[in-house]
C-alpha cells in the first residue's frame, strides 16, 4: 500500500491565515471600487449637463432624466415587490423630492447655462460642508477643529469662485443658481435624517425620486413632445444620466460595503445627482 505525504491532502496553517486575510480585505475593496464608481458616475453628470442644455431648457433635462430614472425604479420596485411608504411619512417624502431632486436639478441646470461643468462640480461638492454646518446647528452634532476648518474652507472656496478676473465681487446669477442648488441638496440630506431611520436608503431614495419626478412635470409639461424633434446627442445625455447618475445601484453597494465597514455613510448619500 503506497502512502502519499500529508502535504498533497491537508490545509497547512499558514493557507488558512492567508485565506482569512483575503475575505478581510475583500469588503474593503468593495468600498473603494463603490466610492470610484460614485464620484466617476458624479462627476460625468456635470459635463452631460451642458451637452443636453443646448436642446433643452433647464427644466426639461430636468424632467426627462427623472422619467428615465423613474422608469428604472419602477422596474426595480416590482422586480423586489418594495412596499409603499407610510401616509403618515408621504408629506416629509414629497417635501424631500421637492427641496432635493426637483428645486436642486432645475437650479443646477439653470445655473449651468453659464457657468461650466468644473465649476458647478466645485460649488456643488460643497455641500459637504454645508451639511455639517446644518447638523451642527439642527441636531447639536460636535464638529471638531478640522470639522470647523473643512466647513470654512468649502464656504471660502465658493467665495472666491465668485470674485471675477478683476478682483471684484461679482456674484454671477448662475453661481447663484448653482448655489441653491447646493443648499437645496444639503437640507434634503438634513431633513431625509428620520425617514432613513424607517427605510432603507434605496426604498426612500426611490420614493423621493418618484415624488421630485411628479413635481417637475408641472415644470416642464412639453418636455417629452421636445425630445421627439431634439437632436441625439442632447437626447443620448438625458438617457445617460438617467440611466447612470442617477442609479441607485452604486449608492446602495456603497451604502452597504460601507456598513459592513462601520463607517459612516451620510456624506457618500447620493442618488442625487
Amino acid at each position: 500500500m503506497v502512502s502519499f505525504p500529508s502535504i498533497y491532502y491537508t490545509r497547512t496553517p499558514n493557507s488558512g491565515r492567508s485565506q482569512g486575510r483575503d475575505r478581510e480585505n475583500q469588503p474593503k475593496s468593495l468600498v473603494i471600487i463603490a466610492i470610484i464608481a460614485t464620484v466617476l458616475l458624479w462627476a460625468s453628470a456635470f459635463p452631460a449637463i451642458r451637452v443636453a442644455l443646448e436642446a433643452y431648457t433647464p427644466a426639461e433635462v430636468a424632467l426627462l432624466r427623472y422619467i428615465v430614472a423613474s422608469a428604472v425604479l419602477i422596474v426595480y420596485a416590482l422586480i423586489t415587490r418594495i412596499s409603499l411608504p407610510s401616509l403618515q411619512d408621504l408629506p416629509l417624502i414629497a417635501l424631500c423630492g421637492l427641496i432635493g431632486f426637483t428645486l436642486y436639478n432645475v437650479m443646477l441646470n439653470a445655473g449651468q447655462v453659464t457657468v461650466s461643468a468644473g465649476i458647478a462640480s466645485f460649488i456643488i461638492s460643497s455641500e459637504v460642508g454645508i451639511i455639517a454646518l446644518l447638523a451642527w446647528l439642527f441636531f447639536g452634532e460636535r464638529l471638531g477643529k478640522l470639522g470647523w476648518i473643512g466647513v470654512v474652507s468649502c464656504i471660502a472656496g465658493v467665495g472666491i469662485i465668485a470674485f471675477g478676473t478683476g478682483g471684484t465681487f461679482q456674484l454671477s446669477l448662475g453661481v447663484l443658481r448653482v448655489f441653491v442648488a447646493t443648499l437645496s441638496i444639503s437640507i434634503y440630506s438634513i431633513i431625509q435624517k428620520p425617514l432613513l431611520a424607517r427605510y432603507s436608503a434605496i426604498h426612500f431614495t426611490t420614493y423621493a425620486i418618484w415624488s421630485g419626478t411628479l413635481f417637475l412635470f408641472f415644470l416642464a409639461p412639453e418636455a417629452v413632445s421636445s425630445a421627439i424633434h431634439a437632436p441625439i446627442a442632447p437626447t443620448l445625455a438625458v438617457i445617460y444620466m438617467g440611466l447612470f447618475p442617477v442609479s441607485d445601484k452604486f449608492t446602495f453597494l456603497l451604502k452597504r460595503t460601507l456598513r459592513t465597514q462601520r463607517i459612516s455613510s451620510s456624506t457618500y448619500h447620493r442618488a442625487k445627482i
